[in-house]
């Protein structure tokens, strides 16, 4: 499951967008300026960054050249969305490091075209592996209960407590309290750590969402 960064200030389009790649099989994480993007692909690593150009805050021009700064992160897949379409500004995004151009409005299956396409030419993506699985970590997945595998996957889609408890049909407490299990579980500490460990992962939770 390959993780998507969408910086776009617009609350429904990026909800929409997030929709669009979770339909398709990928986790999303979301910013509403580009100051809140650079710190949440510094703390999450995305494989891909999708990013509107005309924001508040930090505008995308302005956040492509600060990722491209950083050693780690020069070379995440970087896609411009913008209702802006002169060839300047399609040259100057190119200029800073972005990958691809989508301007506003497009169709759903074009964003997801050049998300895989952009994801298939990444040389990080494209070598990024999960971790083995131990057997203390095959035995710390298999002491979940049915319940808590469940909601680890629906974790590892990037889905909410409160997503997750609609989903199910159960209260976000309850949610929380199995999450808390799993955490104890896997002997995790904090959400960033369980979001770290579906990453590293991937293929093992991906046979529990099969079960």
């Amino acid at each position: 499951m390959k993780t998507i960064l969408v910086i776009e200030d617009e609350t429904v389009l990026r909800e929409n967008i997030c929709d669009i790649l979770a339909a398709h099989g990928f986790t999303t994480i979301t910013a509403e300026n580009g100051l809140v993007g650079i710190e949440m692909a510094t703390k999450h690593t995305p494989d891909l960054i999708i990013c509107d150009i005309m924001m508040p805050v930090m505008d995308g021009f302005a956040t492509v050249a600060a990722l491209q700064a950083k050693e780690d992160m020069k070379d995440i897949p970087f896609i411009f969305l913008s209702a802006k379409i002169e060839r300047r500004d399609m040259r100057q995004g190119m200029e800073l490091g972005a990958d691809d151009y989508i301007t506003k409005p497009f169709m759903a299956q074009e964003l997801v075209n050049a998300v895989n396409a952009r994801l298939k030419k990444s040389p990080r993506a494209s070598s990024k592996k999960g971790l083995p699985v131990t057997p203390a970590i095959q035995e710390a997945i298999d002491s979940l209960t049915k319940s808590e595998r469940k909601i680890l996957v629906m974790v590892s889609l990037g889905m909410t407590s409160k997503e997750i408890a609609d989903k199910i049909y159960i209260s976000t407490k309850t949610v929380e309290n199995h999450r808390f299990n799993i955490l104890q579980k896997l002997q995790l500490k904090g959400f960033n750590s369980l979001l770290k460990f579906t990453h590293d992962y991937e293929e093992v939770l991906m046979q529990l969402n099969n079960d």
